[in-house]
């Protein structure tokens, strides 16, 4: 975001799927206008490589909890500028596989675990009778790489099924 103000250089929106609303997609393109007058390309360069260098200590950190055996619950920090709702688990659960977790961890960890740590694992989070319907159909298989819940074809929220590009067109 930063390097997108100083540049003014239009900002990409990791959304394959095409369901980000256009409110929110209208703001993301105005974020290079902005203007910040005491933000420099240097302050930009050493965000962006403090950044790194906290991603590569957070992977480390990951693992280390990982191997100890303690339960990792996904989640993301959704509604900071730019981390959009949604699109952004893309990321995280990328991060989470690069920093060494199998697809099948990240898999257990963006449901069973993440349901439980919400206190909703009553209702969500695994597939079983009196939970809710809660289910996604990719057109590739994500315990082989979790970058195949980029490829949605279909959601399924409390037992109703719609095509991703029915949930497109309710976004725009």
């Amino acid at each position: 975001m930063f390097s997108s103000v100083v540049g003014q250089v239009g900002i990409d929106i990791d959304d394959p799927n095409r369901c980000v609303d256009a409110q929110t997609v209208a703001k993301v393109k105005a974020t290079p206008k902005m203007k910040d007058p005491s933000l420099t390309v240097a302050q930009v360069l050493s965000r962006e490589q403090r950044t790194r260098d906290r991603e590569q200590i957070a992977a480390g950190n990951l693992m280390r909890l990982v191997e100890a055996g303690i339960p990792i619950a996904t989640g993301t920090d959704a509604g900071n500028p730019l981390t959009l709702h949604g699109v952004s688990m893309y990321a995280e659960m990328e991060a989470m596989q690069k920093a060494g977790m199998t697809p099948m961890q990240v898999i257990v960890s963006s449901t069973a675990v993440a349901a439980r740590a919400a206190r909703f694992d009553d209702v969500t989070g695994t597939i079983e009778k009196g939970k809710d319907a809660d289910l996604l159909l990719l057109d590739a298989d994500p315990t082989r790489d979790v970058r195949n819940f980029r490829r949605v074809r279909f959601v399924m929220r409390a037992g109703v099924l719609r095509s991703v590009q029915e949930l497109s067109a309710m976004s725009r």
